[in-house]
């Protein structure tokens, strides 16, 4: 017989297999909103100050629906209305969920386990390209890539298996589902919507999962429609969720300030009273996911919130709506700490002129990657690059040792971009087959360059001297209007209250 402690882990193992794989029928469900409705407008004290429409590049006017706007081909076309993403609210609330929890459980909640399900459908089909491009590409022999093909069409014949078997078993996932811990009892459950208790154990035996053949099931009768299963009758039998979901819901939204609890699809509390203990909630809205995580018993953690603070996102006046990042504010007292020992350098100025603003992320034009600090003395900075550029162009090699025909370029170069101009350090490799299959692959060089403009320091790997110079075409400030209406609004007002 399994462990009580092993069945945790094999329950949620199971749990999430079926959650991840399984879907339902049509092709355009990631276009659907799994969350509730929300058409209020934002409060005005937590919202960014009023920025004014974004513009096209070309400073012309936006057309409207209805005029003709030219093509590539010569041709025009007319402007079309946009319709907004279909919208699908959640069928089954917060509150009904969190009474299918006993007192004192851990949980993972999903009031729709379906979208799981689109996200790791739609993963499937992401790499179905990238997959194809390395089979015929200059690695198509390698063994590693052969056993990842292998693997990857296993889990694509797996996930037909068990989709079939979740299609005919009455399952709804649409009605949410929930993997459940008793800490006192140390015994793990799953809860689920189906009109046959032991619709679950049909999946196994159907798909031969082992570990969902012996599970005992009953329904809960205070909730019709939903189930449990565990591994021992005993315990599924005394299996008793709350009355009033009042005190949990109080509890999360204690640990998880500012989420709106009614937006969120996935909810879950974990390890509780342990070090890794986590609340999270997460809003699977259209085209996007918001998760908002808290470890309050986690040093680690503590100790980085504790080194942030609240300020101007100056250094997101770079990034592009629709491009990744991470960005943070240290406290400037922690900041100042290491950089004592500048103190009587010539970089001693750059370091006290260092904001504590930082931000890591992709770029689209240029493509490459950057990293940005956010500085109050651009021209001191430069001076320090300048500075660095000297000492190092008698050091640098002008090729790769033991690498025929590589070319090594270290050099200072101006700038410019918009009516921005730059003096920057620029290391670029060339003639190596590497730098050929990166290009062909991501449209990356292997170049690098470090600048000062726009009140930041840039460090940025990919673009080539043709492009980089788009990186200064920017307005120091913080993000624009795109960038804001690119993001989620949790994350978008967040930056409008710092």
């Amino acid at each position: 017989m399994r462990s009580k402690r092993s069945l945790f882990g094999t329950v949620s193992l199971s749990l999430a297999s079926l959650l991840a794989i399984s879907t339902s029928s049509g092709c355009s469900k990631l276009e659907e909103l799994t969350g509730d409705k929300k058409e209020e407008e934002p409060k005005k004290e937590e919202t960014p100050e009023a920025k004014p429409e974004p513009t096209p590049a070309d400073g012309g006017e936006e057309p409207q629906v209805g005029d003709k706007v030219a093509v590539a081909d010569g041709g025009e076309v007319e402007v079309a209305v946009v319709e907004p993403i279909p919208v699908e609210e959640l069928r089954t609330g917060l509150d009904l969920m969190l009474t299918l929890v006993p007192e004192g459980a851990e949980f993972m909640i999903a009031r729709d386990a379906t979208v799981v399900a689109d996200y790791v459908e739609e993963a499937t089909r992401f790499l179905d390209g990238p997959m194809a491009t390395l089979d015929k590409g200059p690695f198509s022999s390698e063994r590693e890539l052969a056993e990842a093909k292998q693997g990857f069409e296993e889990v694509k014949a797996k996930t037909a298996l068990i989709k079939a078997a979740l299609d005919s078993s009455g399952i709804d996932l649409k009605q949410g589902a929930a993997i459940v811990k008793d800490t006192k009892s140390d015994q793990s459950f799953i809860v689920f919507n189906a009109p046959d208790p032991n619709a679950l154990v049909a999946v196994g035996k159907a798909t031969g999962e082992s570990d969902l053949n012996d599970l005992k099931c009953k329904a809960i009768e205070k909730a019709p429609g939903f189930n449990v299963c565990g591994d021992e009758q005993a315990a599924v039998d005394a299996y008793a969720p709350v009355d009033d979901p009042a005190p949990l819901r109080a509890k999360l939204g204690e640990n998880l300030p500012g989420v709106n609890l009614d937006d969120a699809n996935l909810v879950g509390h974990v390890d509780e009273g342990k070090s890794d203990e986590v609340y999270m909630a997460v809003s699977t809205i259209p085209g996007q996911v918001y998760l908002a995580v808290t470890m309050p018993q986690n040093k680690d953690m503590v100790e980085l919130e504790e080194g942030m603070e609240p300020g101007p996102a100056s250094t997101l006046a770079q990034v592009q709506p629709g491009s990744g990042f991470v960005w943070a504010r240290v406290n400037k007292a922690l900041l100042d700490e290491p950089l004592r020992d500048l103190k009587g350098t010539p970089a001693e100025p750059m370091g006290k002129s260092l904001t504590g603003e930082f931000v890591l992320a992709g770029s689209v034009d240029p493509g490459g990657v950057i990293m940005q600090m956010g500085t109050t003395d651009t021209p001191g900075v430069e001076g320090v690059l300048s500075m660095g550029f000297e000492m190092g162009k008698g050091i640098v090699p002008k090729e790769i040792p033991e690498v025929p025909g590589s070319k090594v370029v270290f050099e200072q170069l101006d700038l410019e971009g918009g009516s921005n101009k730059a003096k920057a350090v620029h290391f670029g490799v060339t003639g190596i087959p590497e730098a050929d299959v990166l290009k062909s692959y991501t449209g990356l060089h292997l170049d690098g360059w470090a600048f000062a403009a726009n009140d930041v320091f840039t460090l940025a790997v990919g673009p080539d001297k043709d492009n980089v110079g788009k990186l200064l075409d920017v307005t120091a400030g913080g993000p624009s209007a795109d960038t804001l209406a690119s993001l989620p609004p949790q994350l978008a007002e967040g930056l409008g209250r710092n």
